[in-house]
């Protein structure tokens, strides 16, 4: 950026402040407590006159965090897993003073300082992991916590993979509706049934059809009587302005296996 303004003859205009980039070099750079890297910017003060924060390009400060450990995001040390719905200390992060140990057998070792829970957990080559904070005292557990937090990922992906997002497609009909066209509407609408998403059948008013309501009422009975051997009608049917509608759920929410109906 620099380079082109002195290019385009902007950085020799008198009392104008040059832009200040973010500093990549180590003399710019601090880390915090938690071992987060920022990176500041440098000043410019008294040029031209002016404050320092007049001629700087509107950057915020660059927060970069550099994980300790880069499989798990922690190290012997300390640290946290995320598992998208609980976050659990590990090692250090345990706050507590006493805390109940569970061993890597699954058998209860009993209640102890957590300094000497830490202890023993360096003794064995493993993680103290917090997984109950709200008991009296807190439950840890010695586990590899790397080898947990994969777990938990794998776990969760096999129940998000198992779950099914129920669409609600329109289909739209006419109280003018011809024999031909209302077969073909109702072959789509098993056909969406049978893929396991939901039907809307509306009918909409247009001028003077509003005087024959009654008429989409009844089309409206007809196409989920029709329909009644692949679903299922939610309600009754529903008026909106100028808008009769009703909608019919699959018999399942979930697909037929191979080999089967």
């Amino acid at each position: 950026m620099a380079l082109r303004g002195q290019q385009a003859g902007y950085a020799n205009r008198p009392g104008r402040v040059p832009y200040v980039q973010c500093s990549p070099l180590p003399a710019a750079r601090g880390e915090d407590v938690l071992g987060r890297v920022v990176t500041k910017r440098t000043s410019a003060s008294g040029i031209g006159g002016r404050s320092c924060t007049q001629g700087l390009r509107h950057s915020p400060t660059i927060v970069r965090r550099q994980s300790p450990d880069a499989h798990g995001g922690f190290t012997k040390e300390g640290g946290h897993i995320n598992t998208g719905r609980m976050t659990y200390r590990v090692n250090e992060d345990i706050t507590a003073p006493m805390v109940r140990v569970i061993g890597l057998d699954g058998k209860p070792m009993g209640i102890m300082s957590t300094e000497r829970a830490l202890l023993t957990s360096r003794e064995l080559g493993t993680d103290l992991v917090e997984v109950s904070p709200n008991g009296a005292p807190p439950v840890c557990r010695l586990m590899d916590a790397g080898k947990h937090k994969y777990q938990v990922a794998k776990r969760q992906h096999r129940m998000r993979s198992r779950q099914r997002v129920v669409h609600i497609k329109d289909i739209r009909l006419s109280i003018c509706i011809g024999a031909e066209d209302y077969r073909i509407k109702v072959c789509k609408c098993i056909g969406i049934l049978r893929a396991g998403d939901s039907v809307r059948a509306a009918v909409h008013f247009r001028g003077r059809e509003m005087r024959h309501q009654g008429a989409g009422a009844q089309l409206l009975a007809r196409i989920g009587a029709d329909l009644a051997p692949h679903g299922i009608a939610r309600g009754t049917v529903r008026r909106e302005d100028r808008h009769m509608s009703i909608t019919i759920s699959p018999l399942s929410t979930l697909p037929p296996r191979d080999g089967q109906g």
